[in-house]
């Protein structure tokens, strides 16, 4: 893209010239950040974007911009608002089915296209899951948060994949925010569901949208002992977080992925209840957390 002469009037460098005179860093201190956290900008083109002489274009350039505004103490969506009609989102790779690696990855598939909701639309900026194990082994409550950006269009629903392991069915999705559920699906297989959340309000694109649901598992006994996230494509931080009851805690835990990486070496809690895995950024692929109790 070309440069422009700057533009006096232009609202998003001036906001970000202001925001980043406030909090008194230089351009190499925001671009050793950002490149950190997985969202490399060059010198260069902080320098156009804080001049007005050019415009962030393209779902990276929207995704470093939700850094930035982090990195610079904004309100979510503080830098984005202010580039008016400039705003674009460039193209993206073709979504990759998450679950490619496992036997559900068909069944995962069908009931996507089944649920009739945009889905090669989205990219997660940032992911919080949140998992207890209860006192008997099994994994009871699941909270997930994120804030996903439209890549493309204008959209009102999300629509969320479960992998179903076990013969006890799917899962509760018991309250959400932010959304509401409106429509389920489960796949004839039992290996996996699916729902759709109508968004609080329409969303366009670059815009982002925050929700968070919950959800329980009425099950017997653990169908599974891992706590995983599927993506189709690359996106921002993922977080999962697995609490364990105190008086039934895990001989070892591990991370691992779909994408055919060798697996970490296995850890212990420790004196602690808690095990979490993080990556400020992955994708396509699975990431998770699994575990073991003594004699499984």
């Amino acid at each position: 893209m070309k440069s422009s002469p700057a533009d006096p009037d232009d609202g998003f460098a001036a906001s970000l010239r202001a925001a980043i005179g406030a909090r008194d860093v230089t351009l190499v201190w925001l671009r050793d950040r950002l490149a950190a956290r997985g969202s490399p900008v060059s010198l260069t083109t902080l320098s156009y974007w804080r001049s007005g002489r050019r415009h962030p274009e393209g779902a990276s350039s929207f995704a470093a911009i939700a850094e930035i505004e982090q990195l610079l103490g904004l309100p979510e969506s503080y830098l984005t608002n202010r580039l008016g009609p400039h705003r674009r989102v460039g193209p993206l790779a073709a979504p990759v089915p998450p679950f490619e690696a496992r036997p559900v990855s068909g069944a995962a598939e069908e009931t996507t296209e089944a649920l009739g909701a945009p889905f090669g639309v989205f990219r997660e900026i940032t992911t919080h899951i949140v998992a207890d194990v209860d006192e008997t082994g099994v994994l009871r409550h699941r909270w997930i948060r994120m804030v996903v950006q439209v890549t493309s269009g204008t959209v009102s629903e999300y629509p969320w994949i479960e992998v179903v392991e076990g013969e006890d069915g799917p899962p509760a999705f018991t309250s959400a925010y932010g959304a509401r559920l409106t429509r389920t699906y489960d796949h004839p297989s039992g290996t996996a569901y699916g729902v759709v959340l109508e968004l609080e309000r329409r969303v366009s694109a670059p815009d982002t949208a925050a929700l968070e649901w919950v959800t329980d598992f009425p099950y017997d006994e653990a169908p599974t002992l891992e706590c995983m996230h599927g993506r189709s494509r690359s996106g921002g931080e993922l977080l999962l977080w697995v609490r364990f009851h105190p008086s039934r805690l895990p001989a070892w835990w591990a991370e691992f992925t779909d994408d055919g990486a060798a697996p970490t070496a296995t850890r212990s809690l420790d004196t602690g209840t808690t095990a979490h895995v993080f990556r400020r950024s992955f994708g396509p692929g699975v990431f998770g957390l699994r575990w073991g109790f003594d004699g499984s």
